[in-house]
């Protein structure tokens, strides 16, 4: 009796099994046309990302003077009766940077390199190396409120030898007759043969500003 319904399981099993084939190998197949599905070109726009710059002195003022304070006070040994060469150490070029589309370039000061030089002449040479004044190597580089506008300060300074204040506000602090530390020269001699040095300079210097925009 057990033999027998293990038979029959074991024909119920395999007669699944090949109803389960033969359904399986059936295979129907037609043609079925989908309706039509309509595609888009998607086309990156093209950006003129080149610079285009102008720019200007500002104010039109391009001359670095080193000459005697706005006001002086008091009667020094040393003055300065010149009208039209008070000192002005500062100057600023105004940049305006768009791209090739004409729009603003902003937020790119990072972007704007300078560099400072002046060609080489041996009083310029002597009142850098003699520290009468401090020559910059690069300009300050600032955007403005205007998009796209950026000014370029360029700055020199009064050096070492002077304390780093304006000649005048040096030397009246001293007694003309007294000599410099360590040296037989006064502080006479030193101002005439100092000033007489820069004075050299405005005819014969002139600073150049190279300004590069990197992409």
């Amino acid at each position: 009796m057990k033999r027998k319904t293990l038979t029959l399981t074991l024909s119920i099993l395999a007669c699944l099994a090949l109803i389960g084939v033969g359904f399986a190998a059936w295979i129907i197949s037609a043609e079925v046309s989908a309706d039509p599905a309509e595609g888009s070109f998607i086309v990156d726009t093209v950006t003129d990302k080149s610079y285009k710059v102008e720019g200007a002195w500002l104010n039109s003022q391009s001359e670095i003077t080193f000459g005697a304070p706005a006001t002086m006070e008091g009667n020094p040994w040393l003055t300065n009766d010149s009208k039209d060469k008070k000192e002005n150490l500062t100057v600023t070029y105004q940049l305006t940077v768009k791209y090739g589309d004409n729009t603003p370039a902003t937020g790119i000061k990072d972007k704007i390199i300078t560099t400072v030089s002046a060609l080489a002449d041996p009083n310029y040479t002597a009142a850098v190396n003699g520290g009468l004044i401090i020559a910059p190597t690069s300009a300050k580089v600032e955007e403005t409120t205007t998009p796209g506008v950026y000014n370029i300060t360029v700055t020199y300074q009064w050096g070492e030898h002077f304390g780093k204040v304006n000649p005048y506000t040096y030397y009246k602090e001293k007694t003309p007759t007294d000599k410099l530390n360590g040296t037989e020269t006064t502080y006479m001699q030193d101002a005439k043969t100092s000033l007489e040095t820069l004075s050299k300079i405005e005819a014969s210097v002139k600073f150049t500003l190279s300004i590069t925009v990197k992409k």
